[in-house]
């Protein structure tokens, strides 16, 4: 799966525990999830990202075929792509 990030609602946590109960059930399943580093680790009101989310689930399955990635664009060094908007 690759999105923009993965919001950290109701809807997004139920989603992650249907992920993680499907991880559990099928042994042989593996999993990959993308996630745009800027969005995924932006933090929301309630001081959570996608990033907390991706965490405990890798935790939960530290030794499974789980790949979950944050891409982060060249053009965007880290300082220029986190400060743009102020």
């Amino acid at each position: 799966m690759s999105a923009l990030y993965l919001g950290t609602g109701k809807l997004e946590r139920y989603l992650v525990e249907k992920l993680s109960s499907k991880l559990k059930k099928e042994s042989d399943l593996k999993m990959t999830l993308l996630f745009d580093f800027m969005r995924g680790t932006r933090i929301t009101k309630d001081g959570t990202s996608s990033l907390d989310l991706m965490t405990s689930l890798k935790q939960d399955h530290f030794n499974r075929p789980l790949r979950i990635g944050f891409w982060h664009h060249p053009d965007t060094g880290f300082l220029k792509g986190k400060y743009a908007a102020t």
